[in-house]
């Protein structure tokens, strides 16, 4: 499965990637098939796939921590509770009718999304 970003943030697929925070090469959390793939089933739409994926790791690592022992649980789990944390910021900022306008230099533009 391939991974690239951009930091020019030229497609949605980049800038789902950096909202979501996976824009290491060294540390890839999601390929881009998998990121195209929830971007069609939430029509393109950035913060809901965003959210979506956000969702989708909190499971991941959850998941990992369950086959794993000691002190490499207690990590996966704050990384779990993150992106749990980070799911709900956006959902707060989507519910409130604001999102950052990532295709801009504005701050505040409302958001046309449906959650």
């Amino acid at each position: 499965m391939a991974w690239n970003y951009s930091v020019a943030q030229t497609s949605t697929k980049d800038k789902v990637r950096w909202i979501i925070g996976d824009t290491d090469n060294d540390r890839q959390l999601i390929s881009d098939e998998e990121i195209n793939a929830v971007l069609a089933r939430q029509s393109n739409n950035i913060v809901r796939s965003a959210i979506e994926i956000a969702e989708h790791l909190e499971a991941k690592f959850v998941r990992r921590a369950e086959s794993r022992s000691g002190d490499i649980i207690a990590d996966y789990l704050t990384v779990a509770g993150k992106y749990r944390d980070l799911a709900r910021r956006l959902k707060k900022k989507v519910t409130k009718g604001y999102w950052l306008d990532t295709t801009s230099s504005r701050d505040g533009d409302k958001a046309d999304v449906d959650i």
